[in-house]
């Protein structure tokens, strides 16, 4: 992936890690922090937003509303509460040469680094034992 459009990337600052969402925009990149969060909390605030990601993870995007989704998982990621603005900071990311998979990128590593996928893990891990 070139660097210009890498929608996220890890920055150190004074008080710690934390990542960075890069959105195009007519007038070049915009950074987005994005927002910190907990596994619970990631979970609670796309399902409030009407995401089932545990269903999505099976099925695909929320019954075929891939913009819905992608709308939503944006809005979590940059702590935007209206989703018609994210839906305009999406629309100016697509159309200056932003895709989708780079959001969704983001967003798997915002669930990895908030625990996702560890907790099957270490079931899995206890029944091969058991």
């Amino acid at each position: 992936m070139k660097s210009h459009r890498l929608v996220y990337k890890r920055t150190i600052n004074t008080k710690g890690r934390y990542l960075i969402m890069v959105l195009q925009t007519a007038k070049g990149p915009k950074e987005y922090k994005i927002k910190d969060l907990d596994f619970t909390n990631v979970m609670c605030d796309l399902e409030d937003r009407g995401i089932d990601v545990m269903n999505m993870m099976s099925d695909g995007f929320n019954n075929g509303k891939t913009f819905t989704t992608l709308r939503v998982i944006t809005a979590t990621l940059i702590g935007e509460n209206d989703l018609t603005k994210t839906g305009q900071i999406l629309s100016e990311h697509l159309k200056n040469g932003g895709d989708m998979d780079e959001i969704l990128d983001a967003f798997t590593e915002v669930m990895e680094n908030a625990g996702f996928g560890e907790a099957s893990e270490k079931d899995k891990k206890n029944k091969s034992e058991a």
